[in-house]
């Protein structure tokens, strides 16, 4: 993978530039950088910013901007990114 810190599961996948972390403003300037669940995938060039979550088995899009947490299972694209589609719900 690529960028800046963070802290990430077993299997993610990052691809091809991809930027992820961010400067927060608590605790004399920590860096408060994104979780990434396990089988996450960010597609190419796809920016990931600030304390966010990305959920188990979430997709980026390629090109996409998050800075909000992604749901486990959810498909995001955008700039900013939204979800596109939502987790399956099983029984």
């Amino acid at each position: 993978g690529g960028g800046a810190g963070g802290v990430g599961g077993a299997s993610r996948r990052m691809h091809r530039g991809v930027t992820r972390g961010g400067r927060g403003q608590e605790g004399r300037g920590a860096y408060l950088n994104p979780v990434v669940g396990n089988d996450a995938t960010c597609g190419a060039f796809g920016v990931v910013l600030g304390p966010v979550t990305i959920g188990d088995g979430a997709v980026i899009g390629a090109n996409s901007v998050v800075r909000s947490d992604v749901p486990a299972g959810a498909t995001v694209g955008g700039v900013p990114a939204r979800v596109i589609r939502a987790a399956p719900v099983t029984d």
